[in-house]
């Protein structure tokens, strides 16, 4: 459940501010469970000074990963150029998340 509550806030960031087009979730399962959401929009500096002072969304996602175990890594690119996007990937190890945790992924076509 902890993993989910972090895709949603993820997922609700970017809605909320990014104006993307487009955000794409993964799931990776191996030796470690690994979620990233991307997306598309405008990129935000996670380290800018008035980000810090409102940044309760990302604490609690970084929080909810350590107490799994796992780590929490944020990537976001400003510049007006392709390929600018905002990045959030949790990975924790395979061992600290229970198996409702990790949904049945449907294949399109398959």
């Amino acid at each position: 459940m902890v993993l989910l509550r972090i895709v949603q806030e993820a997922l609700a960031n970017a809605a909320r501010h990014a104006r993307a087009r487009r955000i794409d979730v993964t799931i990776e399962v191996g030796a470690a469970v690994v979620v990233e959401v991307a997306d598309d929009g405008v990129g935000f500096d996670p380290e800018a000074r008035a980000m810090r002072a409102r940044r309760l969304g990302l604490t609690s996602m970084r929080e909810r990963a350590e107490a799994l175990g796992g780590r929490l890594a944020i990537a976001s690119v400003t510049a007006p150029s392709p390929g600018h996007d905002t990045r959030v990937r949790v990975e924790v190890p395979d061992a600290e998340v229970p198996d409702a945790e990790v949904p049945d992924a449907e294949v399109p076509g398959g």
